[in-house]
C-alpha cells in the first residue's frame, strides 16, 4: 500500500487544526469540548506522521 501524499496530509493537518481551535467558538457546552479534542487528536496523529512520511528528494535504497 503506497503511503499518503504529503500535501494531502499537510491539508488534513490544517483543516483539523482550524476545526479544533473554532469548534468551541461556534458550538457550546460538552460538543465543543468533544469536537475540539477529537479534532486535536486527529491533528497530533497527522503531524507525527509528516516526519515519518517519505519525502521526494529522498533516495530510493534498493
Amino acid at each position: 500500500m503506497k503511503t499518503p501524499l504529503r500535501p494531502a496530509l499537510w491539508l488534513l493537518l490544517l483543516l483539523n487544526f482550524v476545526v479544533a481551535v473554532t469548534a468551541p467558538m461556534i458550538v457550546d457546552d460538552s460538543q465543543a469540548v468533544a469536537t475540539s479534542l477529537g479534532t486535536a487528536l486527529v491533528s497530533a496523529g497527522v503531524g507525527f506522521s509528516l516526519p515519518r512520511s517519505p519525502g521526494r528528494n529522498r533516495p530510493r535504497g534498493r
